[in-house]
């Protein structure tokens, strides 16, 4: 048996307004600067919140809503559904490989998140990460 490298959870896309709503209501209680909360453009995509089993069972109590929560051990995949945030803690020092494709059955909702990946900021991380598309 391989021991744990990493341990994420993975929302599904119905949930995401609800999850918006919850950061945005509980966003004063994560530790991070004052001055970020005055940046805050998109509690998402700006990547600054992490979920603690506190505020998943808060997020539940409240809406109703609790992601799917894994543990990866060396050797193993992990794949999440284009359009479902997810967050990923590292217990351990490890390498992450990740490898980002779109199925045809997520073509709407990856050109969905590129539409509000284009709403940011110029200068906002998520526009960073671009998504290419080979049409065949």
């Amino acid at each position: 048996m391989h021991s744990m490298v990493k341990e994420g959870a993975d929302f599904l896309r119905r949930d995401v307004p609800k999850l918006l709503e919850y950061l945005k209501r509980h966003s004063d209680e994560f530790s991070y600067t004052s001055e970020y909360h005055e940046k805050m453009v998109h509690p998402i995509l700006d990547q600054s919140f992490f979920l603690d089993n506190t505020h998943k069972m808060r997020l539940k109590e409240e809406f109703k809503i609790e992601p799917w929560t894994f543990e990866q051990h060396v050797g193993e995949a992990v794949i999440i559904p284009s359009g479902c945030p997810y967050q990923i803690r590292n217990p351990k020092c490890c390498v992450h490989v990740e490898l980002e494709f779109v199925s045809p059955e997520n073509v709407s909702e990856s050109i969905q998140l590129i539409d509000e990946v284009r709403l940011l900021p110029k200068d906002h991380k998520a526009k960073v990460e671009k998504l290419e598309f080979l049409l065949h």
